[in-house]
């Protein structure tokens, strides 16, 4: 059994390293295009002691198979700004 995201998934976590200490962010989001081309706006957390943002995936947010790119935002008292974009598989049920 994989890790692979599948539709309909509630509770999966999906981290992104931001490359900023999480202790030091005041807000940070996770924008997502989905397959098809919907674009939505995930709130996240930051995970103290890292550098990493996390997003609890909720009903309906994994709801296309396909290729879900992502990109991160974070605001700290001094910075605010967008991350790499990246992406994950999400895949379908039988």
């Amino acid at each position: 059994m994989d890790n692979t995201p599948q539709v309909g998934d509630i509770g999966t976590i999906i981290e992104v390293d931001v490359g900023v200490p999480a202790d030091d962010i005041i807000d940070c989001k996770i924008y997502v295009t989905k397959p098809g081309g919907n674009r939505v706006v995930w709130n996240a957390t930051p995970k103290s002691g890292t550098t990493e943002i996390y997003y609890i995936v909720q009903a309906g947010d994994l709801d296309v198979e396909g290729v879900y790119f992502i990109q991160s935002w974070v605001k700290t008292s001094n910075w605010e700004g967008r991350g790499e974009i990246t992406f994950m598989k999400v895949e379908g049920n039988i």
